[in-house]
């Protein structure tokens, strides 16, 4: 939350003036975006920083080049995201 603090302060007095509004649905929008933000929380730490060096620093899953270890190396393919 150190980035973009602003932001964030002004998310969480929305999201408390909603509740006082009785403006539950624009609350539950808030809070449904900070429970994800915030869910990163509950990953170790070796495995995210892997995530972010893999997928993001070296770019291994763009470039096709990302591998799932186990018995067998599974070379993963990423596709076109979809909407």
């Amino acid at each position: 939350m150190s980035m973009n603090m602003n932001k964030h302060k002004k998310a969480y007095s929305d999201l408390y003036q909603h509740l006082l509004n009785g403006e539950r649905e624009k609350a539950q929008i808030i809070q449904n975006f900070y429970d994800e933000y915030f869910s990163v929380l509950d990953l170790p730490a070796e495995f995210y920083l892997e995530t972010v060096d893999l997928v993001f620093q070296r770019a291994l899953l763009a470039k096709g080049e990302l591998t799932q270890p186990g018995r067998m190396s599974i070379r993963v393919k990423s596709a076109a995201p979809r909407c």
